[in-house]
């Protein structure tokens, strides 16, 4: 999957976890990636993430139905939480820190699978 911002690919290789096990387990005990983690509507209590077992810093993109930018909590370390967003949300991406992104709330993203 990857993650478009202006058209142009904010993120590539993004892990898409929609299944309640694959939103659960998140990045917990992986290598440093990015992950969406879609639910089926928006809501601020299952769109709420930790960091226990999370060995990497990462930066918290909570987007609304329609992928706008809705909060924005960064390099949150490992073994905090848990983070709630100050609105519902619907998707949340989770970036590593070191990756540069600038987004700010109100922004509009896109997801894309990547072509074979």
């Amino acid at each position: 999957m990857q993650v478009l911002y202006k058209n142009k690919v904010l993120l590539s290789n993004v892990r898409y976890c929609r299944s309640i096990y694959a939103r659960t387990r998140g990045l917990m005990f992986r290598k440093r990636q990015s992950a969406i983690l879609a639910t089926k509507k928006e809501s601020r209590r299952s769109s709420a993430i930790h960091m226990y077992f999370v060995f990497f810093p990462l930066d918290i993109i909570w987007l609304d139905k329609n992928k706008t930018v809705i909060d924005i909590k960064q390099n949150i370390k490992p073994f905090t939480g848990p983070y709630i967003p100050k609105n519902p949300a619907q998707y949340v991406l989770e970036i590593p820190s070191q990756k540069k992104h600038k987004l700010s709330i109100g922004d509009v993203l896109n997801f894309q699978s990547k072509a074979i």
